[in-house]
């Protein structure tokens, strides 16, 4: 009976250590393996670099190794390690470079592949890279370089292009292409050009086109080696058909004649196209380079006239060309309109001469005749080319008299008149008008203002005889108010024209004093006479 429960015992304890032996030899898990970078798809460029980490993990608890390490681009191998059986986990870091000759987009794949070393199990992992470049895309700079251009339609849009290629990273222009919407409308194919490149492109805005209407040219520039595009959008607004501003200059000669020193009245009309609604912006005067005036309007739609005066410098050369320029600017199209005023410097042969007052004093009690006569007395110093007017007395010897008669009023007379001579003879003072000048004067009825050299030139003075219209009482104009003019030539042959700007009368007791004021246009050569 021992001897049965001793075979017993031995049967139980075989049993139960051949079942905690197999309980204490379970199979290790499979290895683990963790990458770094961990992104689905790595980035990478031709000849880079890729640094790996790769951590192999083994089942620690039940006693998992790592037994080898490879790495795999396909078939072929570009890592095999083997382990002796490592039971701490594994750390390595491995470097693949990108090949030069990969192409762009190309997708690169490494297996990573660890075998437990208990159990011969394969746990493999997939490393994958897409092929992008390092070139940067072109650097793409248009002008105009608003994104909006108002033009107006049958306008010309000039627009510049520069494309400029990753020098440092060896790109290149590949291609530049402008579309109207969608449609190609222009392209230029470059080839290894590794320097900016400059186009020039003309857009004509069609007469067609409808106004109000936008046009957009998506200017594209394509990198030669990545292919990648840089893109550009110019809008172009087309603006009503807006006619260029009207320039009308008087005066309006092709070449105008002044002399030195001499200032000339311009008149400028600006005439915008009303039709269309157009504006006048500015106008601009310019003297070669130099800006003389300008003159900037605000909402302008209906016609503008400046005046302007330019003064020839004293020092001007007889035959010296002067050009001015003026420009008005569209305000909505900015298109500018040109006029060329033109000026040749001449001999001087006329000039504008202010005359102080001749005064007259006169006794009413003593039949209203003055008590003093005032001449006006013109010369020519040719030398300098000077008009002297100046008013003196009859012993002075003028060329033109002031006298005063209640009938006829203020009057000017040649001073041989026989007018004169009644006036001192009534005085008991001695005259005589065989001695003095002879001047013909006449009333001229023209307008003073159109008064040029041309006018002087071709002017026949007639003589006037406004004292009871009677010849023998020599030459006169009567009844002079401000306002009238007197044509004269003197006994030298000096002609012009006065000009009564101003009289006046102011009475003292019985004497009253009388003056009138002149001005005249004065001809410098009787021998340019017609």
């Amino acid at each position: 009976m021992k001897k049965i429960n001793l075979v017993f015992t031995v049967f139980i304890t075989i049993v139960l250590l051949v079942f905690f032996t197999n309980c204490n030899n379970v199979e290790p898990t499979d290895l683990e393996i963790i990458v770094s970078p961990n992104d689905n798809i790595v980035n990478v460029f031709p000849g880079a670099e890729i640094e790996i980490e790769i951590e192999i993990l083994p089942d620690y608890e039940n006693k998992g190794k790592v037994g080898s390490l490879t790495i795999l681009e396909g078939e072929t191998k570009l890592l095999d390690l083997t382990y002796s059986k490592q039971k701490t986990s594994v750390l390595y870091e491995y470097t693949y470079t990108v090949s030069d000759e990969v192409e762009f987009g190309a997708i690169i794949s490494l297996t990573i592949e660890a075998i437990e070393a208990n159990t011969g199990n394969k746990t493999s992992y997939t490393f994958s890279m897409e092929v992008f470049s390092n070139i940067k895309a072109l650097q793409l700079d248009v002008t105009p370089d608003e994104t909006i251009v108002d033009v107006g339609t049958n306008e010309i849009v000039d627009i510049q292009i520069i494309a400029t290629p990753d020098e440092i990273n060896n790109g290149e222009v590949g291609a530049i292409s402008i579309y109207n919407g969608t449609t190609l409308i222009d392209e230029k194919n470059y080839t290894n050009q590794t320097t900016e490149v400059i186009y020039n492109y003309q857009f004509s805005v069609s007469a067609n086109t409808l106004t109000k209407e936008q046009v957009t040219l998506k200017i594209e520039a394509t990198e030669g080696i990545t292919n990648e595009i840089s893109s550009y959008n110019l809008v172009i607004n087309i603006l009503p058909a807006i006619g260029a501003l009207e320039l009308e200059v008087t005066p309006e000669e092709d070449i105008v004649e002044v002399f030195a020193n001499e200032i000339i009245d311009i008149k400028i009309k600006i005439k915008p196209d009303s039709l269309n609604n157009g504006k006048v912006s500015s106008l601009s005067i310019f003297e070669g380079t130099t800006l003389l005036d300008e003159i900037i309007y605000t909402d302008q739609t209906t016609s503008v006239i400046h005046n302007f005066q330019y003064t020839v410098a004293s020092e001007a050369n007889v035959n010296e060309q002067i050009a001015l320029t003026f420009e008005a600017i569209e305000e909505l199209t900015q298109e500018k309109t040109i006029y060329n005023f033109n000026m040749t410097v001449i001999p001087k042969q006329y000039e504008v001469v202010n005359i102080s007052s001749m005064v007259l004093e006169y006794d009413n009690g003593i039949n209203g005749f003055a008590t003093s006569t005032p001449m006006l007395k013109i010369s020519i110093n040719e030398e300098d080319e000077t008009i002297n007017c100046e008013v003196v007395t009859p012993s002075e010897g003028g060329d033109i008299a002031l006298i005063y008669e209640e009938t006829y009023e203020n009057t000017l007379c040649s001073p041989d008149s026989y007018w004169l001579e009644i006036f001192y003879t009534f005085y008991g003072a001695s005259y005589s008008g065989a001695e003095q000048n002879h001047t013909k004067l006449m009333t001229y009825s023209g307008e003073y203002e159109n008064v040029d050299i041309e006018t002087m030139q071709e002017m026949i003075v007639k003589e006037e005889y406004g004292i009871a219209n009677n010849e023998y009482n020599g030459v006169a104009v009567a009844n002079l108010d401000a306002g009238d003019y007197v044509a004269f030539k003197t006994a030298e042959g000096v002609k012009g024209i006065l000009k009564i700007t101003a009289k006046s009368c102011s009475e003292t007791g019985t004497k009253t004093t009388s003056s009138l004021t002149c001005e005249a246009k004065i001809l410098y050569d009787a021998s340019i006479e017609k």
